[in-house]
């Protein structure tokens, strides 16, 4: 009977958790409602208010929208929003723990545009405005990714694979999970492994996209990152975290 060396089952394990990761190039321009964006005018529905924060009742600041129609793997119709509030007077990122998945001072949603022409969308009248919009003209596939080190040994704790001299050798030597804006792949976590949990099903949700700011002049603490999670078997619950160094 075969028996698996180590080796081989170190490249089946890379097999099995190697996910694609694409970077988007993001340029200065305006483009139709549901084009992917940094910034600028997000698609709304007919009459539909602009998104505002649950706390300070002030409109949210429009930071991704995401057609995915469009991704390099197109999904089919919807567009993925990503909203959050910068209103620093009432201090809502710290009253309502914004780096955490499901805050009142976020909102991360899909909808399905009947159309690709939307009503004018009016900038919100409340002495902000949006930021600069960035189009997203193209993606490039980045090498195949692997999860963090302190994932990576959490999945295999969780197949009760013993972990040896072998093992821990060739984590070590693991590339890391990209950092910067991405599609897909591995988060780059920076301190701690946390999946929000689906609130239907209560499966831990994957990444959808990896928010560091590359494109946008917001930040999310000291020079920290966030993650755009979605649930792989419910592909409308969305969620939005971020850590700081």
């Amino acid at each position: 009977m075969f028996e698996e060396t180590q080796q081989e089952a170190f490249a089946r394990w890379q097999r099995t958790y190697q996910r694609k990761a694409w970077r988007p190039k993001a340029d200065f321009g305006r483009g139709g409602p549901c084009a992917s964006r940094y910034g600028g005018l997000p698609w709304l529905a007919q009459d539909e208010v602009w998104p505002q924060c649950q706390h300070c009742r002030r409109p949210l600041q429009h930071l991704l929208q995401l057609n995915l129609a469009d991704l390099p793997e197109p999904e089919g119709p919807g567009l993925v929003q990503l909203f959050y509030c910068t209103n620093r007077e009432a201090g809502c990122e710290d009253i309502c723990e914004a780096h955490l998945p499901f805050s009142a001072a976020s909102l991360v949603r899909l909808v399905y545009p009947q159309s690709s022409v939307s009503a004018p969308v009016k900038v919100p009248c409340d002495g902000r405005t949006p930021y600069t919009e960035r189009l997203i003209s193209s993606w490039r596939e980045l090498p195949r990714e692997l999860p963090w080190f302190d994932e990576a040994w959490d999945l295999l704790e969780a197949k009760q694979t013993p972990i040896d001299r072998f093992w821990q050798k060739h984590l070590d030597e693991m590339p890391d999970p990209s950092q910067g804006d991405k599609l897909g792949g591995w988060p780059r976590w920076i301190r701690n492994v946390e999946y929000p949990l689906c609130p239907r099903c209560y499966v831990p949700m994957e990444l959808f996209f990896q928010l560091a700011n590359d494109h946008l002049p917001l930040r999310f603490g000291d020079e920290g990152c966030g993650w755009l999670t979605r649930c792989p078997d419910h592909p409308d619950e969305l969620a939005f975290s971020w850590e700081s160094y």
